[in-house]
Order: structure tokens, then C-alpha cells, then sequence
């Protein structure tokens, strides 16, 4: 057994012992604001549904490489994106990072409508964070009594923009950009006038990157 083997039969072992706020504690950790992190692991435990982590993250197999498919395949891609985008603050470190790290934990939690779905939902991009910004408008009408007006203001500004980075992490290939015909031609005009934000670009781009198969089985 290899590394890579190793790592792979731990993680699904972690996945298939624990319920998902544990499985993902390594990624939530990266969160610093303290009622936002409570908010996103109130999330994962209370309405995730585990399921659609252990599935394949692509139904197909044609675009991510071969760990992130088979049992608990979604919950390794999403643990690699995160892993992409702790590179990626390394170069911009000055952007609302827990709240790409919460759309990097979330962006793919509806990707498969039920147990039984074969195929991934091609619109779950709108669903996950459709069904995130209902949860964070329940989460904050609680009486937060040991949290600060500061932590409060954090939260609605990161749940904001955590919201915009799950709903446009397909980029242009998200189907409110544009139709299967225009995404054939690298239609990306809608994109950009939609997204300015440097968050959502750096989502999509290590959702991208850790979906690449020759990244990770070809060396040049």
C-alpha cells in the first residue's frame, strides 16, 4: 500500500466513524471568526447531508482525478480544494478568507439530489447556496448573548460573500452564466460582469485546479 493508498483508506475511515463537523474539522479550523466558524459548523452537522460527500465528486470520472471519485470522493475533492486555496493565501493574504474557505467546505454540499441520484445535479452550485443563505438568515436571529456586535457584523459580512463564492464557483460554467451553447464557444462576458469579486475568482480557480486529472497524473 502507498502513501496516497494510506491516506485515502484513513480518510474514509474518519468519514464513515464520524458525523461531518469532525470529518471537516481540519478545514472549519481555518476560520478565524469565532461566530462564523460556530455557524459553519452548526451547518455541517445540522443540514449537510452526508451522502453527497461520500459519493464520487464526478459521476463521470471524466475531469477529477481518480482519489477524488469512488467512496468518499466528494468529501476528498473538497478537502483538496481548501488545501489549493491555503497555497493561494500565500500570495493574497488579504482577502475575506473564512469566508472562501467556508464556500470551499460547502460549494459541492448538494451535489447529488438523493442517495439514489446517479448523476451530479448540474445546477447544485444555485441549491447549495441558496439552501446556505436560508440557514444563515435562521442562525442569525438568535440571541448570540456571548458574542460581540463586531462578531455578529462578521458574520452577515462573511456569510455574504461565502453565499457568492458557492453560487458562482462553477464560473462561467454555472447556468445562470450562460447555456450549453455559449459555454461551447468560452462565453465569459456574464461571468465577469456578475463576479468582480477576487474571492469567487479564487474559489473557482482551486475548484478547477483540484478537478484537473493531468495535474495530478501527468508531470509535465
Amino acid at each position: 500500500m502507498n502513501k496516497l493508498e494510506k491516506k485515502i483508506e484513513e480518510d474514509s475511515k474518519l468519514f464513515h466513524d464520524h458525523e461531518l463537523s469532525i470529518y471537516f474539522a481540519d478545514q472549519w479550523k481555518l476560520i478565524k471568526a469565532p461566530l462564523f466558524q460556530k455557524c459553519i459548523i452548526g451547518y455541517l452537522s445540522d443540514r449537510c447531508e452526508k451522502f453527497v460527500f461520500e459519493k464520487s465528486t464526478s459521476s463521470t470520472g471524466k475531469y477529477h482525478p481518480s482519489y477524488q471519485n469512488g467512496d468518499v470522493g466528494n468529501g476528498r475533492h473538497t478537502k483538496n480544494v481548501v488545501k489549493v486555496l491555503q497555497v493561494f493565501e500565500r500570495a493574497y493574504p488579504d482577502m475575506m478568507w473564512d469566508a472562501v474557505y467556508a464556500a470551499a467546505i460547502l460549494h459541492d454540499s448538494t451535489k447529488y439530489e438523493s442517495p439514489e441520484s446517479q448523476y451530479t445535479d448540474g445546477k447544485h452550485a444555485l441549491t447549495a447556496a441558496a439552501k446556505f443563505e436560508k440557514y444563515l438568515k435562521e442562525f442569525t436571529k438568535h440571541k448570540w448573548t456571548t458574542f460581540t456586535k463586531k462578531d455578529v457584523r462578521d458574520l452577515k459580512r462573511l456569510g455574504k460573500m461565502t453565499v457568492k463564492c458557492i453560487k458562482w464557483h462553477d464560473g462561467r460554467f454555472n447556468p445562470l452564466n450562460a447555456t450549453k451553447e455559449q459555454i461551447k464557444e468560452n462565453y465569459t462576458k456574464k461571468f465577469y460582469r456578475n463576479v468582480r469579486d477576487a474571492e469567487c475568482h479564487l474559489m473557482h480557480l482551486a475548484d478547477m485546479v483540484s478537478a484537473s486529472k493531468p495535474l495530478f497524473e501527468e508531470v509535465f
